[in-house]
């Protein structure tokens, strides 16, 4: 039996009667939604079904369609889609022109918390169309149809793995059973490579639900979705103004995005990583503190795997001799460094991307080391353009601002000795201190900058 509502054997209706004893007023197609998520196992349904209300209360998810959904018109420029139109069942349709995403901008504008906060907006107006649904056909109806257009997929996509990941692991907590068909149209060479990692994260009932299409999928589709809510483009006949699944021109934002402009920068620089290479860029400040920026963005939509790490022991090692009775003792120089080991920490975990924008407040002597790693690449090149700077914070920017930071640089396979030319800040901002209402932290993120940092060639062991 299917497990759905008026198609029920024995021992599942029996464990419906239970489910429903321990939780009062759940309907029966909500319940049931639970029982085959977990294989009609009582124990496992209900923990599910407890996390789910818990979310549900402390999340406010129930006021997110009532609300104003933050850079709602930028995620409707960068991801093509549309609320279109109910299949033959009776549920709603999601369409999605995934393929045509330029993740590399959209994450210039959009962070992993913007593109959930959409996700979960959708699910919940799909919920909401589901009531229509339901009146169309007569019967109740919880799930969901979508249509994902792949065209234009590349390997540049694989920004969007953590997206999906994510997605997969909230809706199959939060939304079990929710998804009815997902039809995957004019999916490219590069699809299997993909497929086989999103599979890892979704579970057997959901796979089971996915078909994907190829480029020949219109007399499919149609079998399903009524030809009046099927875009003409893909087999309807449907023609809404300016197209069903409008796709927005990105390239204003593309070409003059957040951090090109601030590339623009005199002090920003190129950097070229080869293949099998790694650039690092290490900066310090002194005991007084201060802050560090970082923006960079690599040429030609590539990618390159990035990280920025806190290397407080190698600083003490660098900086403060004071704790070392004899600097020329190599024993006690040897076991400096390697309790300096135990203190690296990341800012930025390792992650493949095509541009980063960051900073540190750090409060007393700090080095930082910002990596660009190429190695995975074994042919391509990846030309960059960096700007990096080191600033007072609000407390110490009047004292001793010459010489509060040092930055070293190197291209590890390339020349140790390249000097690169400091970030000279001037800002018009109003400095903000700890009296204002704000955390020294706070402070600092908001004070302005101005010091000129002395470049040394010194190379990155």
């Amino acid at each position: 039996m299917s497990g759905f509502f008026g198609d029920l054997s024995p021992s599942q209706e029996a464990v419906l009667r239970e489910f429903k004893e321990e939780f009062g007023a759940v309907d029966d197609h909500t319940a049931l939604r639970f029982l085959r998520a977990r294989q009609f196992d009582l124990k496992h349904a209900a923990a599910l079904y407890k996390k789910y209300v818990t979310y549900r209360k402390e999340s406010g998810i129930d006021k997110i369609l009532r609300s104003e959904v933050p850079k709602a018109d930028l995620f409707k420029k960068f991801v093509p889609h549309a609320y279109h139109g109910f299949d033959k069942e009776g549920r709603p349709i999601y369409y999605e022109k995934t393929g045509a995403i330029d993740y590399g901008t959209a994450f210039q504008y959009l962070d992993d918390d913007d593109f959930m906060r959409h996700h979960l907006y959708q699910m919940e107006l799909q919920v909401e169309r589901c009531k229509e649904g339901s009146q169309r056909v007569g019967h109740v109806v919880d799930n969901f149809c979508s249509v994902i257009d792949l065209t234009g997929l590349s390997m540049g996509h694989r920004l969007a793995l953590k997206l999906i990941r994510a997605y997969a692991g909230h809706d199959q907590d939060y939304y079990p059973e929710r998804l009815g068909k997902l039809y995957i149209i004019n999916a490219p060479w590069v699809f299997p490579t993909f497929w086989k990692m999103c599979k890892i994260w979704l579970d057997a009932n959901t796979i089971k639900k996915i078909h994907v299409l190829g480029k020949n999928y219109k007399k499919e589709l149609l079998k399903f979705i009524p030809a009046e809510s099927l875009p003409e483009e893909y087999g309807g006949t449907c023609k809404c103004p300016g197209g069903c699944v409008h796709v927005a021109d990105v390239s204003n934002l593309k070409n003059g995005g957040a951090l090109d402009d601030e590339l623009k920068a005199p002090e920003a620089h190129e950097r070229t990583v080869a293949a099998r290479d790694t650039h690092e860029v290490k900066l310090s400040c002194g005991p007084e503190g201060g802050r560090f920026d970082w923006v960079f963005k690599v040429q030609h939509e590539r990618d390159i795997n990035f990280s920025v790490e806190i290397l407080a022991g190698a600083l003490d090692w660098s900086l403060s001799t004071s704790s070392l009775e004899d600097l020329n003792d190599e024993a006690a120089h040897t076991a400096h460094k390697e309790k300096a080991k135990d203190h690296k920490r990341y800012i930025t975990e390792p992650e493949r991307v095509h541009s980063g924008k960051g900073s540190y407040v750090a409060a007393g002597a700090t080095t930082i080391l910002l990596k660009w790693d190429n190695g995975y690449s074994y042919f391509t090149s990846k030309a960059m353009r960096i700007l990096t700077r080191v600033s007072a914070t609000a407390e110490n920017e009047e004292e001793k601002l010459p010489g509060l930071a040092r930055i070293a640089s190197s291209n590890k396979a390339g020349d140790h000795n390249a000097l690169m030319e400091a970030a000279v800040i001037d800002s018009d901002n109003t400095a903000t201190t700890a009296a204002s209402g704000h955390t020294p932290r706070e402070a600092a993120l908001h004070a302005p900058a101005a010091i000129s940092a002395v470049a040394t060639a010194q190379p990155v062991n």
